[in-house]
């Protein structure tokens, strides 16, 4: 057996360069904090009654209203803020899902479920570039207070 001595750092001891290495190993997570932030999004587009399927830069967003798009309607009325986009969303189609003739209501119900799975990934994307902002990668370094090689590899 042998042991290894081995001085470590906090990242607040750590040069620029080593600080940025820390920041890269937190960034490197295997999408943990994609997903985290991901399971977010679905479960506050669920409590309004929308169920996300995808949400992709690439490709077409999916989804479906759990319960209706009026009942969608009312819950992001009833709690989600006048300057969130799902309210600024609800707001446009509003008077086209009341609608008593079917096929306006079926066109306002299809472009309110397009744009609303649209709010969610624009949404989604700021979120994940929040978390994997240098800000937030310090302060998350610094909460779990993490220990790191001089040369800034975690210990």
């Amino acid at each position: 057996m042998r042991i290894i001595k081995t001085k470590v750092y906090k990242f607040d001891e750590l040069s620029e360069a080593a600080k940025e290495r820390a920041r890269e190993w937190f960034r490197d997570d295997d999408g943990t904090m994609s997903q985290w932030a991901f399971d977010n999004i679905l479960e506050d587009a669920k409590m309004i009654g929308l169920d996300i399927h995808t949400l992709d830069d690439r490709r077409a967003n999916e989804g479906e209203f759990i319960e209706g798009a009026l009942d969608c309607a009312k819950a992001i009325r009833e709690n989600h803020g006048g300057t969130c986009e799902t309210f600024k969303t609800v707001s446009r189609y509003w008077k086209g899902l009341n609608s008593n003739d079917e096929t306006e209501r079926e066109n306002s119900e299809h472009e309110f479920l397009h744009d609303l799975l649209e709010d969610y990934r624009i949404m989604f994307n700021k979120q994940i570039e929040y978390e994997y902002s240098t800000e937030q990668v310090d302060g998350n370094i610094r909460g779990n207070e993490y220990e790191f090689t001089k040369e800034g590899e975690w210990a």
